[in-house]
């Protein structure tokens, strides 16, 4: 029976965020018990779970052999001005979309900030690289991996638009918090984008590092400062860089352009309505869809 890459990857996010929501219900009490660098191992343990079990299984299970393209290659010098730029102007806007979401949060401003960067401040230097580690580095290696690397390429099969639509929906849906949904959309179109541009997963995995550092870093913030109207200069400031950030990055995509290195956004064989359509159609994504309705409900109305 030929497997259907799309059909696939709906049942792989389904799957990823069953378990995710089973574990963080399962772990949330739990980890406000631990100490010292548990609750950080606690979550590499369950990021490894739920996202690296899903990229060995797609790319080693032999019957499947093939049908994914990880694009784990070398980036080429000349997307490395683009990377870094687009980096920072996805980083500052994510940053921005999170701090709007968070003045409408139920729980006040400083609660919805800590909610969107739950880092403690202060501990031992090795509870801070676990901590590092745990926010930072797994979850942009193995979520890029999976999310852009496997399922972008199943997707792909429906055309380059489709792909980076539905990745970065997913990505958005992958994450717990109602008022992170807004920013990480738009982080994940901006990742996707980079991985077509530079064919290589490393691009996204890089932009997501650097994501997460600065999510650190405001969570340092958020935890030792009160929100007083220096804050307010502070988002200002955010939006002014990322708009500078963005100009430079759209000029280094533009100059890449000019050069012949930019594939085009193909829409699909049967065009990008009916592309997009068949990709979210399949059960796999539905019951995905469903998951994440239904863990937004317990959020928002329970505070689960």
């Amino acid at each position: 029976m030929e497997i259907k890459p799309s059909a696939l990857a709906g049942w792989t996010l389904f799957t990823v965020l069953l378990f995710l929501s089973c574990f963080y219900l399962a772990a949330g009490s739990l980890m406000k018990s631990l100490t010292g660098v548990w609750p950080y191992i606690t979550l590499i343990i369950g990021e490894a779970a739920a996202f690296g079990v899903p990229i060995l299984f797609l790319t080693r299970y032999r019957p499947l052999h093939g049908l994914a393209n990880v694009r784990n290659k070398k980036i080429r010098k000349h997307y490395v001005p683009f990377i870094l730029y687009s980096s920072a102007a996805i980083t500052l806007a994510t940053f921005c979309l999170n701090y709007l979401s968070s003045l409408f949060s139920s729980s006040g401003r400083d609660a919805g900030m800590q909610s969107l960067y739950p880092v403690s401040s202060g501990g031992t230097t090795v509870e801070i690289l676990m901590a590092v580690a745990a926010v930072a580095v797994v979850p942009a290696l193995l979520e890029e991996i999976l999310i852009r690397g496997v399922l972008f390429s199943f997707y792909e099969k429906r055309g380059a638009m489709t792909a980076i639509l539905v990745t970065a929906m997913s990505f958005a849906m992958l994450h717990i918090y109602p008022e992170a949904l807004l920013a990480a959309f738009v982080a994940g179109l901006g990742y996707a984008y980079m991985l077509h541009v530079t064919g290589s997963v490393w691009a996204g995995v890089i932009a997501h590092l650097i994501n997460n550092l600065y999510s650190i870093f405001i969570s340092w913030l958020a935890a030792n400062f009160t929100f007083s109207p220096y804050w307010n200069y502070f988002v200002a400031a955010n939006i002014v860089l990322c708009l500078v950030f963005l100009y430079v990055a759209l000029g280094c995509l533009s100059d890449l352009m000019h050069g012949d290195v930019v594939p085009k956004v193909t829409m699909g064989r049967n065009g990008f309505h009916r592309s997009f359509t068949g990709a979210v159609n399949s059960s796999g994504f539905i019951l995905f869809f469903s998951v994440f309705l239904f863990r937004t409900a317990l959020i928002v109305f329970l505070g689960i």
